[in-house]
């Protein structure tokens, strides 16, 4: 729990060393993703999703795994509603943690992996902190 801590701290303070966040430290780099390599590489584009293009990431197939989390969530509403900011605090940081992990996997090892799969992952992961 003390990594995703740390990386939620790095997220708040703009310190993910994205491709974007080296180049503005003067590290000589080029700036796009190395997914789509149409936009820059933020910490917004890795880890936050648009809603035009709600089931991929790039249109390279990286899954909008929050997008994806949300639907499943906003289709349960009722049965999740008493539970739904307990489970939001500390569900959220476990999948942002999952998604980064994912695609630095993705970009260091060339790993595919499932959007559903980050989300169940990130579940456990939340059962086993609770």
């Amino acid at each position: 729990m003390a990594n995703i801590q740390f990386f939620i701290w790095r997220i708040c303070h703009k310190s993910i060393l994205t491709r974007k966040v080296l180049s503005h430290r003067g590290i000589q780099v080029d700036t796009s993703c190395l997914c789509c390599r149409n936009e820059d590489e933020s910490i917004v584009h890795c880890l936050v999703f648009r809603p035009h293009a709600p089931s991929l990431c790039c249109g390279r197939g990286f899954p909008y795994v929050f997008t994806l989390f949300m639907n499943i969530v906003l289709d349960n509403l009722p049965k999740v509603m008493h539970i739904l900011v307990k489970v939001l605090v500390t569900i959220s940081p476990l999948i942002m943690w999952n998604i980064w992990c994912s695609r630095n996997k993705l970009i260091l090892e060339d790993q595919k992996f499932v959007a559903s799969s980050i989300i169940a992952t990130s579940f456990v992961q939340q059962q086993q902190v609770a």
